[in-house]
């Protein structure tokens, strides 16, 4: 009777197993080389130093981007060689630097004593940029009869009001990015 039951509980558990379908497919990798050699504000440096100065807590941003007081940024793109090339995409990396604001993650992460900020980036239809997004600033490459190509971004940075309580103190961020070009 034992072996009965037992078998029985087996065929039970044998049929009750379900089998599952993996899935297979690829990883198509597309691109290129260019002889381009593009550099920043016409020097070789990698590094744009902003400094947003000392703000008052009663101009920070209210989080629209429309109030308070913000710094412009120009980074002036020249490069050599560019035949082919069209566009210039400048990508931000918070997570490599300061980090998103835990508040507000489209705001970068300020390091230091001050609290109840972050540092936004401000593109030209005066909207912050989304860190947690990837948003990408993008601009046309004016390209010259000798091959050069130039471009100029624009935008603005501004200490961000994220919900904290503010208290004035240094504000500090790095934000890595990246230029790619097509």
């Amino acid at each position: 009777m034992k072996k009965i039951l037992l078998a029985s509980g087996i065929l039970v558990a044998a049929s009750s197993i379900q089998f599952v379908q993996a899935s297979t497919g690829n990883i198509n990798f597309t691109g290129g080389l260019t002889t381009a050699t593009c550099s920043i504000n016409g020097g070789g440096g990698s590094d744009l130093d902003v400094d947003l100065g000392l703000v008052s807590i009663d101009d920070l941003n209210d989080g629209s981007a429309a109030a308070g007081a913000n710094t412009r940024i120009t980074v002036d793109i020249d490069c050599t060689a560019a035949t082919g090339l069209s566009n210039v995409y400048m990508n931000f990396d918070p997570r490599s630097g300061s980090g998103q604001d835990s508040r507000d993650s489209r705001l970068l992460k300020t390091v230091g004593d001050a609290t109840g900020v972050g540092i936004g980036l401000i593109n030209g239809a005066n909207q912050i940029l989304d860190m947690r997004a990837g948003d990408t600033i993008t601009e046309p490459l004016t390209v010259a009869a000798d091959g050069t190509a130039r471009a100029s971004l624009d935008l603005r940075a501004a200490y961000v009001v994220n919900g904290d309580p503010v208290v004035a103190g240094e504000a500090n961020a790095t934000l890595p990015f990246t230029f790619t070009y097509d």
